[in-house]
């Protein structure tokens, strides 16, 4: 008789920890996914959210000054090559390396250039990067080497029209 009382008063306390656990696993759920939702989310807008501020702060320190003839100010002139996908020396085709690759122009003349040379600036790209090993490739001290190289190459199409490389998407597979 003591063992159905015991059973019988421990049923529903039962219920409450599973419905608790099921509501902390709800919470921790949803705070895991909007950090993964962020994180995944934060290179698409952060172009967007970063070209205002930059703007703002150029304007307040130039308050005062008069601009010297001809020197542009303002956000600086992007050109992307998106989704450039390759596969890595060494790797007979198991892994690939999917870039984007924004590079920052002296101006609108210059990305205008990289825009009529499109096919050939994809192909000094893609020549570059497929000539390094998916280790070196991975190593974060390289890829500051591989932005010199990277600038230095597409020099060759418009000389001194490059100024910084980036990787906004880098994905080693």
């Amino acid at each position: 008789m003591a063992k159905e009382n015991e059973q019988a008063g421990s049923a529903p306390g039962g219920k409450k920890k599973t419905t608790l656990l099921l509501a902390v696993g709800a919470v921790v759920l949803l705070i895991v996914g909007g950090g993964v939702g962020a994180v995944a989310l934060a290179p698409m807008l952060r172009p967007a959210a970063s070209a205002e501020p930059g703007k703002e702060a150029g304007e307040h320190e130039d308050a005062g000054k008069a601009a010297p003839e001809g020197e542009k100010h303002g956000p600086a002139v992007i050109h992307t090559l998106e989704n450039l996908v390759l596969n890595p020396a060494q790797t007979q085709g198991t892994r690939f390396l999917m870039v984007t690759l924004a590079l920052e122009v002296k101006d609108e003349g210059v990305a205008a250039q990289l825009v009529a040379r499109d096919a050939e600036l994809r192909d000094v790209v893609l020549r570059v990067l497929g000539a390094h090993t998916v280790e070196q490739l991975a190593d974060l001290k390289t890829r500051e080497v591989l932005r010199t190289v990277l600038r230095d190459s597409v020099r060759t199409l418009v000389p001194r029209g490059v100024n910084r490389i980036y990787f906004p998407q880098f994905v080693i597979q």
